[in-house]
């Protein structure tokens, strides 16, 4: 498989984003499967290296390895701040 890759990355981070991209590419054609016995499942799914993210630990000093786990631990406070709001919110409602 071949994937394209930004000219302005080297080194370790351009090793790092074609691993990130081969295995988007993978998840990818393995949920579009139109056979729906040999398509993924939700649960491989959420177990996929893309998904857990368990690819790029091959490139700890990659700096687009560092920006993805950022934006990784953004997404999850936001996503826990919103479930708190809900959460008080559905508290005060009357039934």
């Amino acid at each position: 498989m071949q994937v394209n890759l930004s000219s302005r990355l080297e080194g370790t981070d351009m090793l790092a984003e074609k691993a990130d991209r081969r295995e988007f590419i993978d998840l990818l054609k393995r949920m579009l499967r139109l056979d729906a016995d040999k398509r993924i499942t939700p649960t491989k799914t959420l177990g996929h290296p893309f998904v857990t993210m368990s690819h790029p630990l091959d490139f700890p000093h990659s700096s687009h390895v560092k920006s993805s786990f950022q934006n990784m631990e953004l997404c999850k406070r936001m996503s826990s701040s919103f479930d708190n709001q809900k959460t008080l919110f559905s508290a005060n409602t009357l039934p």
